[in-house]
């Protein structure tokens, strides 16, 4: 018989945890020792019943207000904003079942009024006025800045925020119950040392850890650091690891590679995770002597989501110590701790629609949008290959797509006037004087999704690299991880894919490779790396494929490639003097033109290598190399890259949502391939917009929700033309304020520079000249 609910399936009674115990000073820490048992196995009193209790009226109220029985309350449905706001955990815009009830438990609903719920007719009279007022609204210059303003609202960058204390049990005692371990027998001798020794700590700081998740790796070192700065002062440290796929091998050489010396426990039937009600694999949990709770949230604000600083700006874990120490009460008790979300026992499973199971869905949704990069050695941190590692890191995986962040994806739908209509419904198929039809290219039997239009069957998709997760999968995904994260039955399972080991644009005719490995530090940021190197090209050379591939791919945040003349230096890219040959970022390593299309190296060229790295938690060396292969002839077409940049941006300081424009008017008639924008952490929103010579304008790309950490090219499904005259407008928004949480200074006025500290306002279009003729 299939166990279609393994994940969950834990008894207690049956449940064990590993437990490693490193250095000469075995810890006794937080523990009530008895022959044979370490006591580490807290129990809420009352949770089970208060779940109860919280659980039905929670999915009553919540069905009242799905008014279209999607699952999601929007805020046409639930009419408060604000309240919506703070139940909204994943910033989706819209409140799922489990997060009401999370919130429930949080106590966010306690003295609320809540609004009464819309009955079906007014809702659907509602829904429908909305659209139709969105259908005839014209769009101005003006009110497209509006709806960019709204849209920052969807905050990629996150920072851990104050949360209240008391409904998070800060203040309350942790029970203790003992609870069975087995160990293995290289580990007897030091369980009997254990047993001798008698608990003296006056602080206690149980760390949630992993060794998959980014954020964990990050914040190992800091945990380390502060675990050695505090142990002669009665500071005993507990990590705790809720990951049912990470095997003790690799458990083994995080402990020795970040040196942990405290009890580190393997807690794969999530006893412990569970009683303490954790809610991210980086939370951090101080109880004093008594065993009261006294702060539980994140180790620092030093990293969050899309952003890390070279120091930490709010050091709240070693404030909530040194508090406890002096025998006084934290000044801030509890945060979100931005990490990997973590599905528990407690979560109360909905029944799965259509009966989704992982090997006959989420498996093929995994294959289709995350394994090309999540994959065993592939650029991204952790694979998801198995349903283990899968359901590991279900919650956050729903999170992140939920919220369109995975995959990295923030084109806006192309608006209405860029898609190819077929005329059947009537929709506008002219061209607008010397505006002309451009590349859409058309794709019968692809269901509608982010980037596409459908039009009785047929899908027209704007970009060639979108990877908007299609509405259906992401319903699926979001399903399945409610309902509990079912396995079903293994013989469902699609055949693996098959990835090349080696290089994707097949064997390189040259490969060139910077000169000297590259010291990548653990912790904190690191400036912008330049190499220069030589080509040794004695004569010109097309290329028709390139590829970057990293050493160290996981500490690599992107790498940009640039052409120079003989002689030229690295102040080309200052002045705009470079060309743009290739870009690296995670899951974007390689670029094939096809047949007739290829980029042109002069003889004797240097490229110079941009590299940008993003400590990992491990100090490690980069050596980049570039493969490059080329045309057996001239090509029809040479592909050619221009950058439109504003040198003379000023930000001011404190400035939240401020403008910068940039412009180039087309000297030639020309056919644009892809466009890539380019700012650094202040980036905020980018657009790109063609103004033809009749003055009629046309919206090319717009990124509401721009994030640094993807520095993604967006790559047309075919040419457009872009006639002679038509001047193209970039247009980008900062954010220099201090509610930007990668913001190094928010007291500074920005300027243009290159390193991340400083700014850009760049856009790189990729173009053919029409007409042009590559001689022999």
């Amino acid at each position: 018989m299939i166990d279609s609910h393994r994940r969950h399936d834990r008894s207690p009674k049956k449940a064990s945890l590993t437990v490693t115990l490193l250095g000469a000073k075995l810890l006794a820490a937080f523990t009530l020792i008895s022959a044979g048992s370490i006591a580490l196995h807290l129990r809420a009193q009352g949770q089970v019943e208060g779940d109860r209790l919280i659980n039905g009226p929670v999915s009553k109220s919540f069905s009242k207000y799905d008014t279209n029985e999607d699952g999601y309350l929007t805020e046409a449905e639930f009419r408060d904003a604000r309240l919506l706001q703070k139940v909204d955990s994943n910033g989706d815009d819209r409140i799922s079942l489990q997060e009401a009830r999370s919130a429930a438990r949080r106590g966010v609903f306690e003295g609320i009024q809540l609004p009464p719920p819309l009955n079906r007719k007014t809702q659907s009279r509602e829904t429908q006025n909305t659209e139709r007022m969105q259908q005839t609204s014209p769009v101005s210059k003006d009110s497209i800045t509006e709806t960019a303003k709204t849209e920052f609202n969807k905050e990629i960058r996150q920072a851990p925020q104050r949360l209240n204390s008391i409904a998070l049990g800060i203040g309350r005692r942790i029970n203790f119950k003992p609870f069975t371990r087995t160990a293995s027998a290289t580990h007897a001798d030091a369980v009997s040392n254990v047993d001798k020794q008698t608990p003296s700590q006056n602080v206690v700081v149980i760390a949630l850890t992993g060794t998959g998740c980014p954020l964990c790796l990050k914040y190992s070192p800091t945990l380390a650091r502060i675990e050695d700065q505090y142990k002669e002062q009665g500071v005993e440290f507990i990590y705790i690891n809720p990951n049912d796929s990470e095997n003790q091998t690799r458990i083994d050489r995080a402990i020795q590679q970040h040196g942990f010396d405290g009890l580190y426990i393997h807690d794969q039937e999530m006893l412990l995770t569970q009683t303490l009600q954790a809610h991210t694999s980086t939370e951090v949990f101080v109880l004093d002597s008594s065993h009261t709770l006294r702060y539980r949230g994140a180790v620092d604000d030093q990293y969050g989501f899309g952003y890390a600083l070279d120091q930490p700006k709010n050091h709240y874990l070693t404030d909530a110590i040194d508090a406890v120490l002096a025998g006084q009460t934290p000044d801030i008790a509890a945060t979100t701790a931005p990490g990997c979300e973590i599905y528990l026992p407690s979560d109360s499973p909905e029944p799965a629609q259509q009966d989704v199971t992982y090997h006959r869905q989420i498996s093929r949704i995994m294959q289709t949008h995350c394994v090309s990069c999540h994959r065993e050695n592939g650029s991204a941190p952790f694979a998801l290959e198995q349903y283990e590692a899968v359901s590991d890191f279900g919650k956050m995986i729903a999170s992140v797509v939920s919220r369109g962040i995975m995959p990295p994806w923030f084109a806006e739908d192309p608006p209405p006037s860029n898609m190819k209509h077929d005329g059947a419904t009537g929709g506008d198929s002219s061209s607008h004087g010397t505006a002309p039809q451009h590349g859409i290219s058309t794709q019968h039997g692809i269901s509608t999704q982010h980037g596409t239009s459908t039009q009785h069957g047929t899908s027209t998709q704007h970009w060639a690299n979108d990877r908007t997760v299609p509405d259906e999968d992401r319903q699926r995904l979001i399903q399945w991880v409610s309902a509990g994260m079912p396995e079903g039955d293994p013989s469902e399972a699609p055949l693996p894919v098959k990835y090349p080991e080696d290089w994707e644009i097949g064997t390189p005719d040259l490969v060139l490779q910077i000169p000297e490995p590259i010291s990548i530090k653990a912790e904190g940021q690191m400036p912008y790396v330049h190499r220069l190197v030589s080509t040794t090209l004695d004569k010109d050379q097309w290329v028709s494929a390139v590829e970057i591939r990293p050493t160290a791919v996981s500490a690599v945040h992107h790498v940009l490639v640039y052409i120079t003349k003989p002689g030229s230096g690295l102040r080309a890219i200052q002045e705009g003097s470079a060309g743009f040959l290739a870009a690296f970022v995670p899951g974007n390593s390689h670029q094939i033109y096809p047949d007739g299309y290829a980029k042109k190296i002069p003889a004797g060229s240097r490229l110079i290598f941009q590299i940008h790295y993003t400590p990992n938690g491990k100090a490690t060396t980069d050596q980049t190399r570039l493969g490059l292969r080329f045309s057996k002839q001239p090509p029809q077409h040479e592909v050619k890259n221009h950058g439109i940049a504003n040198h003379r941006i000023l930000i001011p300081a404190n400035a939240d949502h401020h403008r910068e424009d940039a412009s180039l008017t087309v000297p030639s008639d020309i056919k644009l391939l892809a466009v890539m924008p380019h700012m650094h952490v202040r980036g905020k929103a980018f657009r790109y917009e063609l103004v033809y010579p009749n003055g009629e304008k046309q919206q090319l790309l717009n990124v509401p929700r721009y994030d640094f950490n993807w520095q993604l090219e967006y790559r047309l499904s075919e040419p457009l033309s872009i006639p002679a005259g038509t001047r193209i407008e970039l247009a980008g928004w900062f954010d220099n304020s201090v509610k930007n949480p990668a913001n190094p200074d928010p007291d500074k006025d920005v300027r243009w520079g290159p390193q991340t500290t400083d700014e850009m306002m760049l856009g790189y279009v990729e173009y053919i000249v029409d007409g042009e003729r590559i001689e022999d």
